[in-house]
């Protein structure tokens, strides 16, 4: 626990050289440590060894089946292989284990616009835009989601919001501007 402890720590500050010694050591002396597991991983993805991140990630579903860190991570693997339809199931497992955790959302939703499912992305995310009271970038998501359909005044509302909530965020004041000149509401949009 100390080594990963270190490890964490050298992975948080860049150092990622070390960090790939400290975990190395550390699973050494035990394999089964989940939370080596998953920063072996993130190490990987880092230096994009995705084939040795999915080993990992194999390794440590094994160890802890219902953490949802495992699922979201392979879905970022399997992104980067150009899969998204694997991303999908990965990232909606994710979700499924940790509702409660935005990105995993929002990478479920990424990949449903991907797969060309954007009405059921819409929904998905517009489902939780409450829950994520306080966030601006379900907000922009869903704003962004809501102008492809060409509900522009929606969309504009929706984003207001989020540029409230994200006062120094200059893209959602752009994709704000963007929806307020498409609802042709001009003087706004300026």
């Amino acid at each position: 626990n100390v080594m990963y402890g270190l490890a964490k720590d050298q992975y948080a500050t860049g150092n990622f050289d070390n960090s790939r010694k400290t975990v190395t050591e550390a699973l050494k002396l035990n394999p089964n440590h989940y939370q080596l597991r998953i920063l072996s991983a993130k190490l990987a993805i880092e230096s994009a060894q995705l084939e040795l991140a999915e080993r990992e990630l194999v390794e440590a579903r094994r160890i802890a089946p219902r953490d949802p860190e495992a699922d979201y991570l392979s879905g970022v693997v399997y992104q980067r292989w150009q899969r998204p339809d694997k991303a999908l199931e990965y990232y909606t497992s994710a979700c499924e284990k940790n509702p409660g955790e935005l990105a995993y959302l929002l990478a479920r939703g990424e990949m449903l616009v991907a797969a060309g499912r954007q009405e059921e992305a819409l929904r998905l995310l517009q489902d939780k835009v409450v829950y994520f009271e306080h966030s601006a970038i379900i907000r922009d998501a869903v704003g962004q989601l809501l102008v492809q359909f060409k509900r522009y005044g929606e969309a504009a509302d929706m984003l207001r919001t989020a540029s409230i909530l994200a006062t120094d965020d200059p893209t959602i004041q752009e994709h704000l501007a963007l929806a307020l000149f498409l609802a042709e509401r001009y003087n706004e949009a300026i």
